[in-house]
């Protein structure tokens, strides 16, 4: 199947962000990202939409000179459901790329729902420095 890039993305995507491997991302004490891990934009939470491929290929998409960096993904479906918004937003060297929005359609998410979005984010491979 085709992956297009410009489409509706489905409640059943997984949507995969590189975890940045900085202290400040990732709390050794819940073993995860933490919540200002999805405040690190103001246009909203980059992302990339599984597109039809592999793990494997969208971590080494990911780490593509970051091997230090971790991955992981949430489902799409949740995002929604905290009443965030995700979009299409393909970039000339990534047609996978997305944004979660706020309601509003801003990159300003409260910290709840931040902090929500980290407790329910899918780690598969942690940042270097906290494996």
């Amino acid at each position: 199947m085709t992956f297009i890039p410009n489409t509706d993305i489905q409640d059943t995507e997984l949507l995969y962000r590189a975890i940045i491997n900085q202290p400040i991302f990732w709390k050794e004490e819940t073993n995860r990202p933490s919540s200002a891990f999805f405040k690190t934009r103001s246009d909203g939470i980059s992302v990339d939409r599984d597109g039809n491929r592999t793990k494997e290929e969208i971590i080494i998409k990911l780490q593509l000179g970051r091997n230090d960096y971790g991955v992981g993904y949430i489902i799409a479906g949740f995002v929604r459901s905290l009443n965030l918004l995700i979009n299409p937003d393909p970039l000339p060297d990534n047609e996978y790329h997305a944004l979660i929005t706020a309601e509003d359609g801003t990159g300003t998410i409260s910290k709840a729902k931040c902090k929500r979005l980290s407790e329910n984010f899918e780690v598969i491979l942690k940042p270097e420095a906290f494996r």
